[in-house]
């Protein structure tokens, strides 16, 4: 079973990290835990963006948040299957993902310092700018992280683990591509926009 300080060792120093719990004994892999990683991702998500939108974290609020926002854990543990099918080395794929889903830590910091922000700054540029420039560290250093999984734990050589970093990006924002185009074609044909 994955532990919260097992989160944060990845996210500080992730080949090593990831080398060490590969090492380790642990109890058979099980979809159960595989799955929860994407079910907290996806808790977090709800809590940070409910509190974001009221400034509380009711229950109600959560989970209908989460709910709403459940196609984005349901993306990424797709391309976490993307990224861990076919390894060079014999992982079971629930443990692969559960392991892989570890390298949500900074984007989930990221959903609850943006969260913490709109109690401190006004709705606008400001706030905004602010969400962006903050987001560049799980930006720059989730992929840093994806990559270090791809060897430590699917025994990948270098230009492997670049071509599975590359995929996970590729879908994670042509997803996000594709999902703002829709958005907006549909706020502009509702008379949102001009």
């Amino acid at each position: 079973m994955i532990q919260s300080s097992d989160a944060v060792r990845v996210a500080l120093a992730p080949t090593r990290a990831y080398s060490e719990l590969v090492a380790k004994p642990h109890a058979p892999s099980s979809w159960f835990h595989a799955l929860a990683g994407p079910a907290l991702y996806g808790l977090v998500l709800g809590t940070a963006l409910s509190i974001a939108a009221t400034h509380v974290a009711s229950i109600v609020g959560v989970v209908s948040v989460a709910l709403f926002w459940s196609f984005v854990p349901a993306v990424q543990l797709f391309t976490a299957w993307i990224v861990c099918r076919n390894p060079s080395v014999r992982i079971e794929l629930p443990r692969a993902i559960e392991l892989f889903f570890l390298t949500h830590l900074p984007w989930s910091m990221w959903l609850f310092a943006a969260a913490a922000g709109t109690f401190w700054l006004a709705p606008g540029p400001t706030l905004v700018q602010g969400v962006v420039v903050a987001a560049l560290v799980p930006l720059v250093w989730t992929p840093v992280m994806i990559a270090a999984f791809c060897r430590a734990v699917l025994g990948c050589s270098v230009r492997d683990a670049r071509r599975r970093t590359a995929l996970h990006t590729a879908i994670t924002w042509g997803v996000i591509l594709f999902l703002s185009i829709l958005a907006d074609s549909t706020w502009a044909r509702f008379g949102g926009g001009a």
